[in-house]
């Protein structure tokens, strides 16, 4: 008697390891579509650059919307890379992560909400200017809704201010693009500076959407 039942347990184990594995590996892989399906974030081309900011602590908030990447249907997306374009010959130190947004009107960052935590890239700054920071994201980063992902410049490589410009576009519309550093909180680019730095990110469709499965009342019942 014990017999059955030991086998029908060990079962439900089983299954339940495999419905586990199963979502996870579908989340981690991401499962591209295409190679750069689309770019989001300010996508317009930049017309002038800023110098006179302190880089080190420097952070900038860029609005991230699915919906706005025709190619993939609105659906969930697996970001890429990030690019931002420079004036250096130093090394600067990013930190990069994406966070969420409050879903307001006029949505900004929800910095509390970590989509995509935080990890480290070194630009060595070397080349002909103008330079472009491709930064590359660790694999596995799906945005399912509006999010912004957060650039923070850790490490300037002991440029004096005024070395280091960062090239900014036109603000159209606001609500885009935030900036905080060590001299002012948080606020829209646009009323700082008039214009948003053009920070962009590369993405293709994610197909890791989050499944149900089946619960563990509705296992049993096929082993019973």
């Amino acid at each position: 008697m014990r017999r059955p039942r030991l086998i029908a347990r060990l079962l439900l184990l089983v299954l339940a390891a495999t419905f586990a594995l199963a979502d996870a590996a579908a989340f981690a892989a991401g499962a591209r579509a295409s190679a750069n399906a689309c770019i989001i974030g300010e996508t317009h081309s930049p017309n002038t650059s800023w110098n006179s900011l302190q880089m080190k602590g420097l952070t900038v908030w860029q609005f991230l919307n699915p919906a706005e990447c025709a190619a993939c249907a609105g659906g969930p997306l697996l970001l890429n890379q990030v690019k931002w374009q420079f004036y250096t010959q130093c090394p600067v130190t990013f930190e990069v992560s994406v966070v969420g947004s409050d879903h307001a009107a006029c949505p900004r960052p929800d910095t509390t909400t970590v989509l995509c935590p935080a990890f480290s890239y070194l630009y060595d700054g070397s080349g002909p200017p103008p330079n472009i920071a491709v930064i590359p994201f660790p694999p596995g980063c799906c945005i399912f809704g509006q999010a912004f992902v957060q650039v923070r410049v850790t490490d300037d490589g002991g440029c004096p201010k005024g070395r280091i410009s960062f090239f900014v576009t036109d603000c159209n519309p606001q609500c885009r693009s935030y900036l905080s550093n060590p001299d002012f909180p948080l606020v829209d680019s646009c009323e700082l500076l008039g214009t948003a730095p053009t920070v962009a990110v590369t993405a293709d469709c994610c197909s890791g959407t989050p499944t149900h499965r089946p619960s563990w009342g509705r296992i049993k019942t096929l082993y019973r």
